[in-house]
């Protein structure tokens, strides 16, 4: 379920008030008065959130005047547009999917060039070296569970879907700091098993 909260100026609340009472996807319609901004809170499944943020931009809610912010809540009671009568038909419809905006936010908490990014990368490399050396393909792809490099691939490509320049260069850049430190392993791995301590063949299958 999520809370989506609508900022417009006051001349504005009447056409969006109107608008929103005809959307049988919106529940709990509330309106908190401001000074200069009027405030409209209602809730919907998390399936019709896109549906609802495109009936708002058709009448230019979030474009060209006002916000909206949309909130994931954990838990709502009673559910939102559960009825005394409800079927238990499942309808199923391909127009449910998230919104661009909600795509985003979730590709872009994965392509920071952080620790954790840093950390786990030096992790699945080592994984990955310890797997090549001892010919195991298991631990080899055991590595790729832990590996965070799809994330910036992601960010490379949503950010040319959505023409997002900036976010298509820092996808790249951390994609190849990633790159570069899973290399960096490679080299020293390579150099541990040239030095004896791997007594078998220097090449393996896995290799």
């Amino acid at each position: 379920v999520r809370r989506v909260e609508v900022f417009v100026s006051k001349t504005k609340t009447s056409l969006v008030l109107e608008m929103l009472k005809g959307l049988d996807i919106v529940h709990g319609l509330t309106i908190m008065g401001g000074d200069q901004m009027d405030t409209l809170i209602f809730r919907c499944k998390e399936k019709h959130v896109r549906q609802a943020i495109y009936a708002l931009g058709e009448i230019g809610v979030g474009i060209e005047y006002g916000l909206i912010d949309v909130i994931n809540l954990q838990m709502s009671k009673p559910r939102a547009g559960k009825t005394q009568k409800q079927s238990t038909t499942r309808q199923w419809s391909t127009t449910e999917r998230q919104t661009i905006e909600e795509i985003f936010e979730v590709v872009d908490s994965s392509i920071h060039l952080t620790f954790d990014y840093l950390a786990f990368t030096l992790v699945a490399a080592t994984i990955s070296a310890v797997g090549l050396i001892t010919d195991s393909s298991v631990t080899v792809v055991a590595s790729m569970l832990v590996s965070p490099l799809m994330g910036p691939i992601l960010g490379i490509s949503f950010g040319y879907l959505i023409g997002d320049t900036h976010m298509m260069i820092k996808s790249i850049r951390n994609e190849l700091a990633g790159v570069f430190v899973t290399f960096c392993v490679g080299i020293l791995a390579g150099m541990f098993n040239l030095l004896g301590y791997h007594t078998e063949d220097t090449l393996t299958s896995e290799m």
